[in-house]
């Protein structure tokens, strides 16, 4: 199977027009036409995850995080992005990003993280795109199945997430989480939708004492997941997704993802 069947498939399950205009999404490095017998599932590339590869004969990595993101110059040895790039190219690694397009199609993040914590989904937290009467985006809105509190809630994105500590700004622990809103990512600028959604909780990754504390001001308890917030689901669930589609023909390997507190 060529790296271009396997984006075939990627793309079938988020394609990749769903990403958003600033995001850098699909083959970023090495070859279409090149073999693979072994694919690499990783939330971002470092160092740790391209050692993994090696020693698993990885063909083709498939991360969240675009290893291009913002525009670059030169790629040498003189900084961590451009040695990533040079040893991909040097051992024929190809690379492949699934993002924000994951985040909004149907199944993808933000419809695995609403499940994961129980939410009965009502409609995108962000419309970044309309279809005819479908409309898709970022993150989700909804209520819970089981009634929980805010308090029990945040335990629960902890259980989802145990790498993760997840901070909750809140005066209401103790009340029914009722309407929730909830993204992958970071959600700092989500707030305001989470308001006019009437949410009583937004979950999301990378907000802060500052955002958090003005988010309370307006109604809003929000547990903040953290730098990566629930994007650490992706590496389990894609994996799970490609043994389903590949059988036995190609092996998946679940690497590690990367955070802020373990070397990438």
């Amino acid at each position: 199977m060529t790296c271009n069947d396997i984006i075939q498939i990627l793309e079938e399950l988020a394609p990749s027009r769903f990403a958003c205009d600033w995001d850098n999404v699909g083959l970023l490095v090495g070859r279409r036409g090149k073999e693979v017998s072994c694919i690499g599932v990783a939330l971002e590339v470092g160092d740790d995850v391209l050692t993994r590869c090696r020693e698993e004969k990885v063909d083709m990595l498939i991360t969240y995080h675009p290893v291009l993101f913002q525009r670059i110059s030169r790629i040498n040895d003189d900084a961590y992005r451009g040695r990533w790039l040079l040893q991909m190219i040097q051992e024929d690694l190809s690379c492949f990003s699934l993002h924000t397009n994951l985040d909004v199609a149907p199944g993808g993040m933000s419809d695995i993280a609403a499940k994961a914590i129980g939410l009965v989904t009502e409609k995108p937290l962000l419309v970044s795109l309309v279809r005819g009467e479908d409309q898709y985006g970022r993150g989700r809105v909804g209520h819970l199945e089981e009634p929980m509190t805010i308090q029990e809630m945040k335990e629960l994105v902890e259980s989802l997430v145990p790498e993760e500590t997840p901070v909750l700004y809140s005066k209401w622990e103790d009340r029914p989480a009722g309407r929730i809103a909830v993204c992958t990512g970071t959600g700092r600028e989500l707030i305001v939708r989470a308001e006019e959604e009437e949410c009583d909780v937004l979950i999301c990754g990378d907000v802060g004492e500052r955002a958090g504390n003005e988010a309370v001001k307006c109604g809003v308890s929000v547990i903040d997941v953290g730098p990566y917030g629930l994007e650490p689901l992706m590496v389990p669930r894609l994996g799970a997704f490609l043994r389903e589609k590949l059988g036995e023909s190609v092996k998946v390997v679940e690497l590690a993802p990367c955070n802020s507190r373990k070397s990438c």
